[in-house]
């Protein structure tokens, strides 16, 4: 369900809210599940070209896998060297 679309004034890049989210430009992201007990989230990103989703983890552990459910093993490197760098 579509919320409120427009075009970002300041970009002129299309901007809409979803039920769960948001389109902005070629990509969607919505929010996909929680566990209250736990504390980990879930959410995905779409485009016309791939699909994530990704599970936070309270702790802040970061998990990218595909829709097969297989962990990008580079994403999730080049995600620890960021890290890493930051620190």
């Amino acid at each position: 369900m579509k919320k409120n679309t427009g075009t970002n004034s300041l970009f002129g890049i299309h901007f809409v809210e979803t039920q769960y989210g948001f389109e902005w430009g070629g990509v969607e992201v919505a929010r996909l599940t929680s566990n209250k007990k736990t504390g980990w989230v879930a959410l995905e990103i779409k485009t016309d070209k791939i699909y994530l989703q990704i599970y936070v983890t309270k702790t802040g552990k970061v998990s990218i896998t595909n829709p097969e459910g297989k962990e990008w093993e580079e994403l999730k490197w080049n995600l620890n060297q960021i890290t890493q760098s930051a620190k």
